[in-house]
């Protein structure tokens, strides 16, 4: 239980509480703002509705992203430093096979335009 009670654990909270506290007025204002589109007699309902749907789906995405953040407590790879080396010769392998072969394709498309260049001029 003490765990719980950390500086950095009480921070988080209170930036967290913020933040609903932000996101909630900003549905609000645009929850009212559309609510005037409605009839005058139905702008009440309208905005309890929009609020009671906007609570529920932030409740809702809140379970969703505890179960997602649960599938991320293993990590999924890990990078050592004797992993870099041979990383860092593939992707310059991989970096200079793609310039030679573009290099490649550039030079014949440029000989099969020059060669269409001649050919129109002496016609």
């Amino acid at each position: 239980m003490e765990t719980f009670f950390t500086i950095h654990n009480l921070t988080t909270l209170g930036m967290l509480t913020l933040l609903q506290a932000v996101l909630g007025f900003d549905n609000l204002l645009y929850i009212s703002i559309e609510s005037q589109r409605a009839p005058v007699e139905k702008q009440a309902m309208v905005r309890r509705l929009g609020i009671g749907i906007a609570v529920i789906l932030r409740i809702i995405l809140l379970f969703v992203l505890m179960k997602v953040i649960s599938y991320f407590k293993d990590p999924v790879f890990s990078l050592h430093i004797k992993d870099i080396i041979p990383m860092s010769k593939a992707t310059f392998y991989f970096v200079i096979s793609v310039l030679v072969l573009t290099d490649f394709v550039q030079s014949r498309y440029q000989k099969k335009l020059t060669k269409m260049k001649k050919l129109n001029i002496k016609s």
